[in-house]
């Protein structure tokens, strides 16, 4: 007769593999992951995660870095801005974008990772401003943004190198003055000749500290 007062035998417990507990740990923090951000998020954020491990030299805190550095730029030309009155906001911060990917693209990363890294900050970049923004559509600023960079680039690496007299003294050769003259246009406001020339001169230090910044986040001083 049973009694349920009898010992039973303990089942011995069945031992994983090292893999095997791998698997079984990412699988709890998938589970974690989705019921926190819903499977939307947690599938871009593992795709994105795919695309940056495929990256040997640059990882996920580099891209972090990034877009802390992107808000910095972005307070520096957005004080250029402000004083103005209404401006397109859209346009200066995409400027900033701009400064950022132009500075990946002159650091010393391998020339087959560069397209990479610069793609995914670019949809790290229209990520955040589908978060900040309204009626936005994400692949068209997508596009936009690429295009815009590849209009901008040339000027913000020439204003990096160009001598800080060409500001005040060729304007019409200075690089960092055609960047404001281009911003100001699309941005929908104008400025002084002093003004601009302040302007300039604040653009093309930005520029210089993001490329510093963006090389010692790629490369970490020792």
């Amino acid at each position: 007769m049973f009694s349920f007062f009898k010992k039973k035998q303990n089942t011995p417990k069945e031992s994983l593999s090292p893999f095997e507990e791998m698997q079984k740990n990412m699988r709890r923090e998938v589970e974690s992951l989705r019921a926190e951000l819903g499977d939307d998020a947690l599938v871009g954020g593992m795709q994105l995660l795919d695309r940056i491990n495929i990256l040997e030299t640059v990882k996920l805190p580099f891209f972090q870095g990034l877009l802390e550095l992107t808000d910095e730029v972005s307070g520096q030309v957005i004080d250029q801005y402000e004083p103005l009155g209404d401006f397109n906001a859209l346009e200066v911060h995409g400027f900033c974008a701009c400064i950022v990917a132009t500075a990946v693209s002159v650091i010393n990363l391998p020339d087959d990772e560069k397209p990479f890294a610069m793609d995914i900050y670019f949809d790290l970049w229209v990520d955040s401003a589908l978060r900040n923004g309204k009626n936005i559509n994400g692949p068209s600023l997508k596009d936009r943004i690429v295009r815009t960079w590849g209009e901008y680039r040339p000027f913000i690496y020439h204003a990096e190198v160009e001598p800080v007299q060409y500001i005040i003294y060729k304007p019409t050769e200075s690089a960092a003055r055609r960047l404001v003259s281009n911003v100001d246009r699309l941005a929908g406001v104008t400025r002084s000749e002093v003004e601009q020339q302040i302007a300039a001169t604040r653009f093309k230090s930005t520029i210089s500290e993001a490329v510093r910044i963006t090389d010692e986040l790629a490369f970490p001083p020792h």
